[in-house]
């Protein structure tokens, strides 16, 4: 079985990040990595800044998987924050099969909970929870 652990590495050059990086893991259940880290997502912010929300890994019977992620950007010309959730396909090698695929799009949301499930076909599914902002609730 592959575990996974994800990271965002913010890349910064001065004061303002410029990108961000979501890198993936692959390790057995020992935690031993398979390999280096790979990219996953990338964003090359403008004006904005980019939140990297919980990741998700599902993988099929083969090893292949599925990687599920969302991004909340946050506009300052616009005063407006959009989220997107990704997935993206790898192959048992790690090597991309897709390029990241949008999910959904939506705006005015925070929170978003990402998961992702496959079966042994490899068919998946991304479902995602996201909580509207509420003036009312202040938690």
């Amino acid at each position: 079985m592959i575990f996974s652990h994800p990271s965002s590495r913010p890349v910064a050059s001065g004061r303002m990040p410029l990108r961000v990086e979501l890198l993936e893991d692959r390790v057995v259940p020992t935690h031993s990595p398979l390999g280096p880290e790979f990219p996953v997502g990338l964003l090359v912010p403008q004006q904005s800044t980019v939140a990297v929300g919980r990741t998700a890994v599902a993988m099929d019977a083969d090893g292949d998987f599925v990687v599920a992620w969302a991004e909340s950007q946050f506009n300052f010309a616009s005063a407006s924050q959009d989220t997107t959730i990704f997935a993206r396909r790898y192959d048992s090698n790690g090597t991309p099969v897709t390029s990241a695929i949008v999910v959904a799009q939506f705006s005015a949301e925070t929170n978003s909970v990402v998961d992702v499930a496959m079966d042994q076909d490899g068919d998946f599914v991304v479902v995602f929870d996201r909580d509207p902002p509420d003036s009312t609730n202040r938690g």
